[in-house]
């Protein structure tokens, strides 16, 4: 489940987040499944996704076409806050085995607290979560600090992505 952060901040990151959810879709087949969540606070959390039903669809050339248009209408809706705790808990109900989050900016909750409450859950479902940091991410020290740390508690790896 790729998690995309559409807060206002990210506005001026448009592009590489789009190139980012497009190398991430790239190698994706039939035989794997995926599903795409954008959230945002505005001011309560919302959240698109795709398919637009939930759940994981199979990597055939259709869905992943679709998926690319989805990334593509994303990019023009940016705003609001960055309820980060609120769309990994989300994404932790679907049947995938791994989340990627993407990210620019440091979440609305404590970092602490999400860390704790997301690895603690995480515990019996066991998936593996990777994190990304877009943008001028070496500007922020606590978002790579939270995204690290999430990451590392949650068997996934981090890599920053900068323009």
């Amino acid at each position: 489940v790729i998690v995309v952060d559409m807060s206002g901040s990210m506005l001026s990151y448009t592009d590489l987040m789009v190139k980012s959810v497009l190398e991430v879709l790239e190698p994706l087949d039939d035989s794997n499944e995926f599903a795409i969540i954008g959230y945002q606070g505005n001011p309560s959390p919302v959240l698109w996704t795709y398919p637009d039903r939930g759940g994981l669809v199979r990597g055939t050339p259709d869905n992943l076409d679709a998926a690319r248009g989805f990334i593509q209408s994303l990019a023009r809706r940016f705003a609001g806050s960055t309820p980060t705790h609120y769309a990994v808990m989300s994404a932790m109900q679907y049947p995938a085995k791994s989340i990627i989050l993407m990210s620019d900016g440091e979440p609305d909750n404590a970092p602490g607290f999400i860390i704790q409450d997301i690895t603690g859950l995480n515990r019996y479902e066991n998936k593996e979560i990777h994190t990304v940091a877009i943008g001028d991410y070496t500007q922020n020290r606590g978002l790579v600090m939270f995204l690290q740390t999430l990451a590392m508690q949650n068997g996934g790896d981090f890599v920053g992505v900068s323009r």
